[in-house]
Parts: C-alpha cells; sequence; structure tokens
C-alpha cells in the first residue's frame, strides 16, 4: 500500500481546508449538512436528520478551473451573484425537505401495507352443511374439532341464536383483532343477522401516522377504521350462516362508521386488491369524514 499524505487546518467553526499530494479541498456545515469542493472539480453533499439515522450523499464534478473558482470564492466568502452562505442556507432546507418527504412516504407506505394486511386475512369458513352431513372428518379437521361442530351443525343451520353465541363464546373469533380493536360486542334476534360493535384503538394502532400531516393522518386513519370493519364481518361471516352483519366503529364514546355488509356483495369482494374506504360506499352505511376534520359522529343502523 503506498503512502499517502493528508492534512486539514480550521479555518473556522465548521470550515476546514484539506490537503493532498494531488488535490486539494474545503469543507464546511453544520449538523445535518455539510459540503467539500474539491480542487479536482468534485462537489460531495451529505445531508442527514440527527438522530433519524437518515441520510443522503450526492457528488458532481465540473471543469477544474470552475471549481478552482469556486474554492477561492468560498474562502473569501464570496461565489458569485448570491453568497455562499446563502446558498449554502437554501441547499440545507431543500435536503430537509426532501428527507422529511421521503421518510414520510415511508410512512404511509407501511401504515396501508400493515392496513391491507387486516382485512387480508381472516378465519377458515366453515361450512356447516358439509359438516352435518359428513360422518368423518375432512379437510384438515381434527377428530375433536370435526365432533366439536358437528355436534352442532343441526342447530346452526336451523338458526338457533343460543347456539350462535355458544360458538361465538367458546371460539372467540375476534381474538386475533384485538390488535386493531377492542371492547367486541355482539348481539341480534334474528339468525339471518347479527350486529356487532368494536372500539377502535387508533391510538396504538396507527400511532406512527401522527408523525403526517393532519389530512394524510386522517386519510390512514379511515382507511384503517373500514379495513377493521370489513375484517369482522369477513371473520363472522366464516364462522355463522348470516346474510348480513351490521358493523359499527366507535372512538372516544362516538359512533364514527355503521355499515350494513350484505353477504352477496361482500362474497364477491377481492381482498387482495381492494381500497378499504371505497370498498365500504358498496354497502349501506353512515360515515361523516373530511380530511381535515376527521371522523364526525353518526347514528347506529338499524337492523
Amino acid at each position: 500500500m503506498g503512502w499517502r499524505y493528508r492534512k486539514s487546518i480550521k479555518l473556522l467553526p465548521g470550515v476546514r481546508v484539506n490537503f493532498g499530494l494531488r488535490s486539494m479541498s474545503l469543507s464546511a456545515g453544520i449538523p445535518g449538512f455539510r459540503t467539500t469542493v474539491n480542487s479536482t472539480g468534485r462537489v460531495t453533499k451529505t445531508f442527514s436528520i440527527p438522530g433519524t439515522g437518515l441520510s443522503y450523499v450526492t457528488s458532481t464534478s465540473g471543469s477544474k478551473r470552475k471549481k478552482n473558482l469556486d474554492v477561492s470564492g468560498a474562502l473569501s466568502g464570496n461565489t458569485g451573484p448570491a453568497s455562499y452562505n446563502t446558498r449554502f442556507r437554501s441547499s440545507i432546507e431543500q435536503s430537509k425537505e426532501e428527507l422529511v418527504r421521503k421518510h414520510n412516504e415511508e410512512i404511509k407506505a407501511k401504515a396501508l401495507e400493515f392496513i391491507q394486511n387486516i382485512y387480508g386475512n381472516s378465519d377458515k369458513k366453515i361450512d356447516w352443511r358439509k359438516m352435518l352431513l359428513s360422518d368423518v372428518p375432512f379437510d384438515d379437521y381434527s377428530m375433536d374439532e370435526w365432533e366439536f361442530y358437528h355436534a352442532r351443525a343441526e342447530n346452526v343451520l336451523n338458526g338457533d341464536i343460543d347456539t350462535y353465541f355458544e360458538l361465538v363464546s367458546m371460539l372467540n373469533p375476534f381474538n386475533d383483532l384485538l390488535e386493531y380493536g377492542s371492547e367486541f360486542e355482539l348481539g341480534t334476534e334474528d339468525p339471518r343477522m347479527m350486529a356487532v360493535h368494536f372500539k377502535v384503538n387508533s391510538n396504538h394502532v396507527i400511532k406512527e401516522a401522527k408523525k403526517l400531516s393532519k389530512e394524510e393522518y386522517n386519510y390512514i386513519l379511515q382507511d384503517y377504521v373500514c379495513g377493521a370493519s370489513i375484517r369482522v364481518a369477513r371473520d363472522l361471516f366464516a364462522l355463522l350462516p348470516l346474510r348480513h352483519i351490521i358493523v359499527t366503529a366507535i372512538d372516544q364514546r362516538k359512533n364514527i362508521l355503521s355499515v350494513d355488509f350484505q353477504l352477496d356483495t361482500f362474497q364477491t369482494l377481492n381482498f387482495t386488491a381492494l381500497d378499504a374506504s371505497d370498498t365500504i360506499r358498496r354497502f349501506k352505511h353512515r360515515m361523516e369524514f373530511s380530511s381535515v376534520a376527521g371522523f364526525s359522529k353518526v347514528e347506529e343502523l338499524e337492523g
């Protein structure tokens, strides 16, 4: 390995002149931004947001003569029509804005991916008629599972509401939804429908999105509430032979969404490629929402 020579002289706080065997350079900057102008014509800028781990580096080259003049100008405090300090501050602001924008895009992408996973999965649908007629376990049911469902299949198909609630109590279909909502309550007097209320846990589930603008956060909140409501209906349709399910989402002791999911329309949904907020509009619903104010209180739909 060959010998190298490097010397650095501090001129001012944040400003250094670096000497090498073949070139010299001027480095200047503050926390979050540093510019290095090399006598060979290369300009390197490093932008970062302290504490986030985010950084961005650009490097450009030009004519050696022009860059040499830029180094001299920077040392003298004058680089042309605009002062070096003015251009320096402008570059800092533009770079910070770009880093913040990219960081916000990452937050939005992760939030939307998380929301899509809420309604993209569901419990396995139970075929109650096949469960009643089969004398042995089928598909991937164990003997214990088959005996449990087989013993209740006739009551379920006859619309016995007590059996409905027994299944909900023993199987707890919303147990894997506690990450997305809480305080699930079910009620019905009609074996063809079910009403479900649940509390929105937005402060816990999408808290990272609060770093975004108010409008961006509200749109993500809307998708989250609609997506969680779709998942509630999807799990309940998988468990019971219902024709429609009314799901009401509650936040801060007020109803913010009430939607009547009809089975015939619900079965046509492509859960891998849907927009949660747009999908809600395919069903009878009550939702007052704006990007500025977010959700407003609405009345619950009647069965």
